[in-house]
């Protein structure tokens, strides 16, 4: 479904929409820690946008995320590996700032997962992962 200019503005204050370059970024930071998770976001960025991009930037297209709250929680877990002190690389220190930024994208998403999750699709969810 094709969303014209102003659906958009008022989509992307919607935590579960992401652009495709927050999709690749997350991507890359996760791959190497967490490689299925990963492949489970670059597959969202594989269907059907919700929002092209007015300039063809493929980029800009925007996406809606459906992943379970663990799948969410799991993200969140590893980008937060990289915003800790010691995980700041000086070559590339803005890895550290994007894995911040798509962290608090990220913990939106989770927290509305979780509040509109009733309690026993949660645990039942947690349960099949142990």
């Amino acid at each position: 479904m094709q969303l014209e200019r102003d659906q958009f503005l008022e989509q992307v204050s919607q935590p579960e929409i992401f652009s495709r370059a927050s999709l690749l970024m997350t991507f890359d930071l996760l791959r190497r820690k967490k490689p299925q998770l990963a492949l489970d976001v670059r597959n969202i960025a594989g269907g059907e946008p919700v929002y092209h991009g007015d300039d063809g930037d493929r980029n800009s297209e925007c996406y809606r995320v459906k992943l379970s709250s663990q799948q969410l929680r799991e993200i969140v877990q590893g980008l937060m590996e990289f915003t800790t002190p010691d995980a700041v690389d000086l070559k590339n220190p803005e890895i550290n700032i994007m894995a911040r930024a798509l962290m608090q994208d990220w913990l939106l998403l989770a927290h509305r997962s979780v509040a509109n999750d009733p309690i026993e699709d949660i645990i039942d969810e947690d349960d099949e992962q142990h």
